[in-house]
């Protein structure tokens, strides 16, 4: 990844106030000869990967003095944790507006990103600037989002709970008539389907919807073309994450061009960084705007290729295309990655259901047979319905498969350092 002159100032400054408001970033930097080096990229490519477990087991000393001398609270950890307290948006506002935004670790467990208002303003404004790229009117009030919506509407309506039914939705949605559309791949499916049931295609279809973007997962070709065709729009694809929001968005050419806030690194399946253009690696990633939450040469393990190249659309950043999984990913008998899906299935599972573990690994280890090792599962009889139960509406045809469940971890730690795997397929 190549670093201009603009972020290079900017990491500087960054790394100039952690070195001076954050008690871990201060012993990293010293250990990275901060104040010895000139050329801040020598002192960055010194820093080794952050993975969210070092974050979790060095919490309160990981996060900007500016917020922990507000709380005082040696729990910190806990309560910043808890699900209970969380928005329906998997967030919490906090003391002095600060914000905690609850994403999940590889196994689905929830993980804390704690924020300033100032740092969601900047990334919130980023994404308005993208999308005016597609449309130069957008604006929040003429959007409808179905993902992190702000509607006082839809805000009070729980769509995400897959026994919802979405013609409420539909019909707001043909009444309020906006001009752009942000959603997940899994709520625009079901926005579709409700659309198809209704029979109101040709009100969808004339509603004048400039773009839809959507984020989360990609949608098949021929899911795209037909939702294109329903809506008489195009979709824009974007990439990103809770901890930093957007990391790439869709151009005009349908290219994916990295943010230019976020620092976008891959590395190899030891955790050796990449130099090559448009070689496959795991996605590391630094934000330029992050100072509670300090996001840092941090592991997320997304496969993806990097390309820098010319684009016809003026945009000068690099270029990023996810590559999906490793073949060793594949759920045999389905056109789903395990390593995605079930980690959606687990996510849904500690959020809605209240379901919580130490440890999980899935192992298909027949055509249509998984079997799966949980260690240490607070309520077994739940987590065995529940899993099934979203796992049916995430993956087509899962109901063929057969389902072991073993409450023993016998799995020693993974030797990729980065990561522990949460699917295997051993046919």
């Amino acid at each position: 990844m190549i670093i201009n002159n603009l972020q290079a100032k900017r990491l500087e400054s960054l790394l100039k106030y952690l070195n001076n408001n954050n008690f871990y970033w201060n012993k990293k930097l010293s250990d990275a000869e901060f104040d010895k080096l000139k050329n801040i990229k020598d002192v960055f490519y010194k820093l080794e990967i952050t993975t969210k477990k070092e974050i979790l087991e060095n919490f309160h000393s990981y996060l900007d003095v500016s917020f922990t001398s507000l709380v005082r609270n040696e729990d910190l950890l806990e309560d910043v944790s808890n699900i209970s307290k969380l928005t329906k948006n998997h967030d919490r506002f906090l003391h002095n507006g600060y914000v905690v935004e609850m994403t999940s670790g590889t196994t689905g467990i929830p993980f804390p990103i704690i924020k300033s208002q100032n740092e969601r303003f900047i990334a919130a404004n980023q994404l308005l600037h993208q999308r005016k790229g597609h449309y130069s009117g957008a604006n929040i009030k003429n959007g409808f989002l179905l993902a992190h919506e702000v509607d006082e509407k839809l805000k009070n309506i729980n769509f995400y709970d897959e026994n919802y039914d979405m013609s409420e939705i539909v019909n707001y949605f043909i009444l309020k008539k906006p001009k752009w559309m942000f959603v997940t791949a899994n709520t625009l499916r079901r926005f579709v389907n409700a659309v198809n049931v209704k029979e109101c295609y040709e009100n969808v279809h004339n509603i004048g919807v400039e773009f839809i973007e959507v984020t989360s997962a990609p949608l098949s070709l021929s899911e795209k073309k037909d939702i294109e065709s329903m809506f008489n729009s195009k979709i824009v694809n974007q990439y990103g994450c809770r901890e930093v929001w957007n990391i790439a968005y869709e151009c005009k050419c349908g290219k994916m061009h990295i943010n230019e806030n976020v620092i976008v690194e891959l590395v190899d399946e030891h955790g050796n960084f990449i130099n090559e253009d448009n070689k496959v690696g795991e996605v590391v990633i630094t934000s330029l705007v992050n100072k509670t939450t300090p996001i840092i040469r941090y592991y997320l393990g997304d496969l993806a290729r990097i390309k820098n190249e010319k684009c016809e659309c003026g945009l000068k950043t690099p270029v990023i295309s996810l590559a999906g999984g490793r073949k060793s990913e594949i759920l045999k008998n389905t056109n789903y990655f395990g390593s995605q899906v079930f980690r959606k299935v687990l996510r849904a599972l500690n959020f809605s259901k209240g379901v919580k573990y130490d440890k999980i690994k899935i192992v298909q280890d027949g055509e249509f047979h998984i079997t799966i090792y949980i260690k240490e599962c607070n309520d077994n009889l739940n987590f065995e319905k529940a899993f099934v139960n979203v796992a049916n509406t995430l993956v087509e045809n899962f109901e063929q498969f057969s389902i072991n469940f073993i409450y023993n971890y016998p799995f020693k730690n993974e030797k990729n350092f980065l990561k522990e795997q949460l699917f295997i397929c051993k046919i």
